[in-house]
């Protein structure tokens, strides 16, 4: 009778606790240690063609503190000349209009609203300052949030910019027949490690 009640109790301590744990699934998706731009794509188009510049991160950043996207943002430093382009030509036409050599970095600060929660499927919205040229502007951005590991949540969302809000004014090729359009287009996939 002994033996039957300890194991009566051991069994309501054991589901017990995997009720707390299932109480709360999207806990381990909402913490996270730290992350990494996967994924930075600037694409734009001329009156002739389009095109299509990259960069991507190597290494985790971990965030400072509390462990927690809400109080700590993203921050990214792209370096101009690590910029991946489809052509040597293309990625110098580039590195000429943003000015490489005064401004040789790319920033992206993002800034989560206090009631974002990192969540599959779920969204996010949150300003991102973009500073380009030396010059800086805020945006308000709406990302979607998934799985895109089995281990991994990301962040995925595009802004479109006008060059000239950068004190960028589309270049023209052979004497004007080829002109870069002014809005750009600047997508991201920002992946997170979440904390065990």
């Amino acid at each position: 009778m002994v033996k039957q009640v300890i194991y009566f109790l051991i069994a309501l301590l054991i589901l017990s606790g995997s009720v707390k744990a299932s109480s709360n699934p999207s806990k381990g998706l909402c913490n996270v240690a730290a992350y990494l731009f996967d994924e930075v794509v600037i694409t734009g188009a001329t009156n002739v063609n389009q095109f299509h510049l990259s960069y991507r991160e190597n290494t985790y950043t971990r965030f400072n503190g509390s462990h927690n996207f809400k109080d700590n943002g993203l921050q990214i430093c792209i370096p101009a000349r690590n910029i991946e382009a489809e052509s040597q030509l293309m990625l110098d036409d580039f590195l000429d209009m943003i000015n490489a050599d005064k401004h040789p970095e790319i920033r992206i600060l993002m800034n989560p609203q206090p009631t974002d929660r990192l969540q599959n499927g779920g969204f996010v919205k949150h300003r991102i300052c973009l500073t380009m040229n030396g010059k800086t502007n805020v945006y308000n951005c709406s990302s979607d949030v998934l799985l895109c590991e089995p281990d991994k949540l990301c962040l995925k969302g595009k802004l479109d910019v006008l060059l000239t809000d950068f004190g960028i004014e589309p270049p023209r090729k052979f004497f004007g027949l080829v002109k870069v359009k002014n809005e750009v287009f600047v997508s991201f996939k920002v992946l997170f490690s979440t904390i065990d």
